[in-house]
């Protein structure tokens, strides 16, 4: 038999090594195993559900990305709790996919909770008309003819205002918005909402003059032409409560003179004079007498 070798002891230098070696792949085994459970679509439903069944936006919001890539808002949580906190794991898949999105410690595929967002339209003809939902104006909006297409909105019920700024009008118009969600369609749910707001034709009922130019609407500091007939074209959008007047403008030989202001209350107003102001009067008597005096001197000379 061969001589048995005496064996030695292990260092204290190998044996710290190999401790620190059996702690770093029990560390990495570890982290491999909280890493993958954390980027699984189980931990991402689940917490989704936690947070949704207490109500918490902000905790939802940290949970869902939406599906064109932007983060949820805390309001727009809210809005999502409003119409779907009610909804079991088993009605998931009507109101939002898990799909990979973004990385756990940079490493691990991250399966997230992603709600598709939705488009809505609302016809109106007229520029200068913004959506704020919960107080957060919708950027992301484009305008095709008549018809308003607002997009990138998360489903739920919201807070919203039409706001409108325009040349004779500015308001906003607060209205409850339900969003829903329509996977099988690519057509933006409509918005059936009906503004204060239209066009108005002014007729104007004034004494006669030489020319139509001599005619017009006046609407603050703005003047509208009047046409041979003694009409406007549409004009507008205006506000119908009230709180805008308009007066009719005539040039006179003596003078130019405004109607009292009359209160925008229908599609077609009427502006006329109920007779001359003291300023005007004593201006057109002159007028007359002059007329009177030539009048007089060319018949008397038989001047033709």
């Amino acid at each position: 038999p061969a001589p048995k070798k005496d064996k030695k002891p292990l260092s204290l230098k190998t044996k710290i090594l190999g401790a620190v070696g059996i702690l770093l792949i029990a560390s990495l085994v570890g982290v491999y195993s909280w890493g993958t459970k954390t980027a699984s679509a189980e931990t991402a439903v689940s917490k989704f559900f936690e947070a949704l069944q207490a109500e918490d936006a902000a905790a939802l919001a940290k949970q869902v990305q939406l599906s064109n890539g932007k983060k949820m808002t805390t309001k727009e949580a809210e809005a999502f709790i409003a119409e779907y906190g009610d909804i079991i794991p088993y009605e998931l898949e009507d109101v939002a996919n898990v799909e990979k999105n973004g990385k756990v410690m940079g490493v691990f595929n991250a399966q997230r909770v992603v709600i598709p967002v939705q488009k809505v339209s609302f016809y109106f003809a007229d520029e200068g008309l913004t959506l704020s939902l919960n107080g957060e104006l919708v950027e992301e909006s484009k305008t095709k003819g008549d018809e308003y297409v607002f997009s990138g909105i998360t489903p739920g019920s919201h807070k919203a205002e039409f706001i409108y700024k325009g040349e004779f009008a500015e308001f906003t118009y607060p209205f409850d918005l339900y969003v829903g969600l329509n996977p099988a369609s690519s057509e933006p749910e409509e918005i059936y909402e009906e503004l204060p707001l239209t066009s108005v034709v002014f007729a104007l009922d004034t004494f006669v003059v030489d020319t139509p130019e001599a005619n017009k609407v006046m609407i603050g500091e703005t003047e509208i032409p009047v046409n041979e007939m003694g009409e406007t074209d549409e004009v507008g959008p205006l506000l119908f409560d009230g709180s805008v007047t308009a007066q009719a403008q005539v040039d006179f030989p003596w003078g130019t003179q405004l109607s009292e202001p009359v209160e925008i209350t229908s599609g077609y107003e009427t502006l006329d004079f109920t007779g001359l102001d003291e300023k005007h009067q004593p201006a057109l008597i002159e007028q007359v007498k002059v007329f009177a005096e030539e009048y007089v001197e060319a018949f008397a000379k038989r001047d033709e």
